[in-house]
């Protein structure tokens, strides 16, 4: 797989810094940086936004060598243009999961609560049962 190196080859040819894909994945400059150092690989979610982002196939960009070979025009998109509108879907996507997240624990805790507040009316009940028989 060539994926590292093209990522580095794709990144210096159209003047991009680490920081900005960094961004673009939602992930560390550090994370970033191991993809391109073989020290990590990117999830299938990112190969596929990062594809998109630089106008190569995923093929392309997993199995050929950019550097030997070049951006060929049969796996060329448009490099000139940027898909803003899956880096917006990515970024919703996202905060979405985040949401979702957020709603479950929420709902985990009002949960909670409601069991909480059976076993003190529960407990007041037989208090009053009890004080009725005194």
């Amino acid at each position: 797989m060539f994926i590292a190196r093209n990522l580095k080859y794709l990144r210096n040819k159209f003047s991009k810094k680490q920081p900005e894909l960094a961004r673009l994945l939602n992930v560390t400059q550090s994370t970033y940086s191991s993809y391109e150092n073989e020290r990590m690989q990117p999830n299938i979610a990112n190969i596929i936004l990062l594809a998109d982002y630089f106008s190569v196939t995923v093929d392309a960009l997993l199995k050929q060598n950019m550097e030997v070979e070049g951006i060929t025009s049969d796996e060329k998109k448009n490099t000139h243009q940027v898909n803003n509108e899956l880096i917006d879907n990515h970024n919703r996507i996202i905060h979405t999961e985040f949401d979702w997240a957020r709603m479950e624990q929420r709902l985990n805790e009002l949960q909670n609560n409601i069991e909480l507040q059976k076993q003190i009316i529960v407990a007041k009940d037989e208090l009053i049962a009890a004080l009725k028989n005194k």
